[in-house]
């Protein structure tokens, strides 16, 4: 053990004479020995105790109003009270240097006994183990948070959790909110330089983008609705319609070409439909501004993601402890409040085929709209495709052929119908057509129903193309980063 004289020599910035019953001192104290103490003589000059959790039941040593337990250096607890503050404070320096840091919900306690100036209840009981160090910066950082909030009263979640809706995939139940104010000011609190708004795991980002396609189904259906009308006229083409029944005319006519014509026979040659373009063009929609906005909102408020609103933040505060101030703030009380958010946060989304299988309603040769309403989520274009070449002898030998070379690839079998539309053949062309036509009744059946599904529309457009989402990377800047 070093001498104390040492010590103190080469650690004078750390030491400070103090009482060890003086209330700023809370746990995680720690004080050095001077001289020993009446409450434990065998304290030897240099020896250092610690502040702990004070223990149940009258004191050890001493009586009165002002009391703590201390830890010896030989693991005994000792209660010591007094009626004076300044008790011992001859026998003790304490020890500067050896504070413990507070973390993020430590500083949320600390700001809530600072605005409210109340030094009693759950907050106070975080936050006193801290208060000497750390009452400056805390009432510090309050005169910044006066000027950004209304409420006069402040609460703390803390480490409390809150209900998830039955529909969230992800287990993370800490609630997006930190501090409660008495105006209905639900505060998320980051700390500068490291803080983030979600949790990164594979589960919840998902159920976020989830969450992010219910939002715009309901609140930009245009965005969707125009993505199925291009896939549709997509499709439409491909089935001979149109411009392409007017080039193919043109072929048999003979006559000869400008080039214009031959570039669009040539397009209407290489003309594919391939699930390789469709997530393409599905990653054109998850990258509009509105879609990446609508994923940051829920991001950081966790609007979808709880049942019990209290848990559901409505205002971002990014707080420097160090300099004692308020570094960035934001309301995100609607969906466009969160647009600056998706100005500095992206994400990549990867699918996977889903293993849905053919829904066998669709073999009826027509269904009504209510009945295609009702199945929702339930129809997908692998099960159109099968139904109706199963129900065709043209079709049964097709997918025999294709079973053979093992391609049955819904976006495959409907690409040979369309060359088969091209055969000399009359006969082969007619029963080509005949499916293919039969096909496109059905998916603009089916397309028409989702279009009124609302928020489960984007979630009605994955199925029906056989598409899941199977993860959701990010990569996040500026001062409130979804994930770092």
């Amino acid at each position: 053990m070093i001498s104390f004289k040492t010590y103190l020599k080469s650690n004078q910035s750390l030491l400070g004479e103090a009482s060890v019953l003086d209330p700023k001192y809370g746990e995680g104290q720690k004080f050095m020995v001077k001289s020993s103490p009446t409450f434990a003589k065998q304290l030897q000059t240099g020896d250092v105790i610690t502040v702990v959790k004070n223990k149940s039941g009258a004191a050890d040593f001493g009586s009165g109003e002002y009391e703590k337990t201390f830890q010896l250096p030989d693991g005994k607890l000792v209660k010591v009270a007094s009626s004076n503050s300044g008790y011992a404070s001859s026998n003790f320096n304490h020890l500067k240097g050896e504070k413990i840091v507070p973390k993020g919900e430590d500083w949320e306690s600390l700001i809530v006994v600072a605005y409210n100036n109340k030094k009693s209840g759950p907050e106070w009981d975080r936050a006193q183990k801290f208060w000497a160090e750390y009452e400056s910066q805390a009432k510090t950082l309050v005169k910044q948070f006066k000027k950004v909030i209304k409420s006069s009263n402040l609460s703390q979640l803390g480490s409390s959790t809150a209900k998830l809706n039955p529909n969230w995939g992800g287990k993370d139940n800490t609630p997006k909110t930190d501090i409660i104010g008495n105006s209905n000011e639900k505060i998320s609190l980051k700390k500068a330089g490291g803080s983030q708004l979600m949790s990164a795991g594979a589960a919840e980002t998902i159920s976020t983008f989830n969450a992010a396609m219910k939002i715009v189904g309901r609140s930009k259906p245009k965005l969707l609705t125009e993505f199925v009308d291009t896939l549709e006229e997509k499709m439409g083409k491909l089935n001979g319609g149109g411009t392409i029944s007017a080039i193919e005319k043109i072929k048999k006519d003979g006559a000869k070409l400008t080039p214009q014509q031959k570039a669009a026979i040539a397009e209407m040659d290489k003309l594919q439909l391939n699930a390789k373009e469709i997530n393409a063009d599905m990653n054109k929609l998850f990258s509009h501004e509105y879609f990446k906005t609508a994923f940051c909102y829920e991001a950081a408020t966790g609007a979808h993601k709880f049942i019990e609103q209290n848990a559901i933040a409505n205002l971002l505060i990014e707080f420097d402890p160090d300099k004692g101030i308020i570094t960035k703030d934001m309301k995100i009380v609607e969906i466009e409040d969160a647009a600056p958010l998706a100005k500095t946060n992206k994400f990549y989304v990867s699918f996977k085929t889903s293993s849905n299988k053919p829904y066998l309603a669709l073999r009826s040769s027509q269904l009504s709209k209510k009945e295609m309403l009702g199945l929702k989520e339930s129809f997908s274009f692998k099960d159109i495709v099968f139904t109706e070449m199963n129900n065709s002898k043209f079709g049964l030998q097709m997918l025999s052929e294709a079973n053979d070379m093992q391609q049955l690839d819904e976006f495959a079998l409907f690409n040979n119908l369309v060359n088969k539309v091209k055969n000399i053949s009359a006969d082969i062309k007619t029963a080509a057509k005949n499916i293919l036509d039969k096909i496109m009744a059905k998916v603009k059946q089916a397309f028409d129903a989702i279009k009124q599904l609302g928020e489960k529309m984007f979630n009605a457009i994955l199925h029906f193309l056989g598409m899941e989402v199977s993860s959701v990377r990010i990569r996040s800047s500026g001062s409130f980063p979804l994930v770092n």
